[in-house]
């Protein structure tokens, strides 16, 4: 990838952790975010710093082994994330993966902290664009063993709700993971209102069929089939 290029993902890092910042989906130095460069090179933000004030100069730049490129600057701000080894391992299991978002987002954290995996069947665009929802058993925030917990998971889900932690959200690129953290955060919340109306209804209806369709449509065969 060119030089221009890869300025161009540092940008987008920071936009994208501008608007995590802003809209309250982390707080602190809450959260990380990675892109994958080239076959072995990541942009990843620096530990330690909020999401919301981050600075293309700042993000360091890693091979698949977590090291840094050779010839690049490490970051102005440091080193990389305490969760970096989370995200090479889904680049790992995922090629098709080219942006990895972990953060804390207050309502979706909480289905996190309860170990309750928000039911995308009942809310037709999350059952398209969510759907399936994993949850990873808990592991100290940090440790190898995490990174290695996430593995099985994250082979046929998108969105990961980490047990007692937070969530993690994928996609092919930045804006798509974003956008899926960004809406999993309203649609838990959207749940609780359903649950203090009385409670979220399944439709099971000959919809649920052309919903699955619609979602090998938009997604592919990875996540055809309709949930149950």
């Amino acid at each position: 990838m060119s030089d221009s290029s890869t300025e161009r993902l540092r940008e987008s890092i920071c936009d994208i952790g501008r608007r995590l910042w802003t809209r309250g989906l982390c707080a602190g130095s809450d959260g990380n975010i990675t892109v994958r460069v080239s076959a072995d090179a990541f942009l990843c933000t620096p530990a330690g710093h909020s999401k919301g004030f981050l600075t293309p100069e700042s993000m360091c730049l890693i091979d698949g082994g977590g090291n840094p490129v050779a010839g690049q600057p490490v970051g102005t701000e440091g080193k990389p994330s305490s969760e970096l080894r989370l995200h090479l391992a889904v680049y790992e299991e995922r090629p098709d993966v080219h942006a990895v978002i972990h953060s804390h987002p207050p309502t979706a954290t909480g289905f996190a902290l309860a170990h309750r995996l928000p039911a995308t069947w009942v809310y037709a665009e999350a059952d398209v664009l969510l759907h399936p929802i994993a949850l990873v058993p808990y592991v100290t925030p940090g440790d190898e063993r995490l990174a290695n917990a996430v593995r099985p998971v994250v082979k046929n889900s998108d969105v990961l709700l980490l047990a007692n932690h937070g969530v993690v959200c994928v996609g092919a690129d930045l804006q798509q993971a974003y956008f899926k953290l960004e809406m999993l955060e309203s649609f838990t919340q959207v749940l609780l209102a359903a649950d203090r109306a009385g409670g979220a209804k399944q439709f099971l209806t000959p919809d649920q069929g052309e919903l699955a369709a619609l979602r090998r449509k938009l997604r592919g065969d990875r996540f055809g089939p309709a949930a149950k």
